[in-house]
């Protein structure tokens, strides 16, 4: 039993790959209103991605305010780190 203690702790306290590298830059970066405008219009037109049964063809057929609101709700949900309902 000691002998695994003394392992974890030695694993534990060595360093990690991933704990020597930054973070990607691109990850911190906001997504841009034609971002999401192109990522919307690729989307397969006639799936829901929640449960609320909003197609993806609704989406895409909603215009420029919807493609508006839909980019304000992923900035703020980027901002705050957290999602609806989360």
């Amino acid at each position: 039993m000691k002998i695994e203690a003394d392992h974890v702790t030695e694993t534990l306290n060595t360093l990690q790959h991933s704990d020597s590298h930054m973070p990607d830059p691109a990850l911190k970066k906001n997504s841009s209103r034609e971002e999401v405008k192109e990522m919307i219009k690729r989307l397969l037109p006639d799936h829901a991605s929640s449960s609320d049964g909003i197609t993806n063809r609704i989406l895409q057929a909603s215009g420029e305010q919807a493609i508006d609101t839909i980019h304000l709700s992923l900035l703020i949900t980027w901002e705050v780190e957290t999602y609806p309902g989360a």
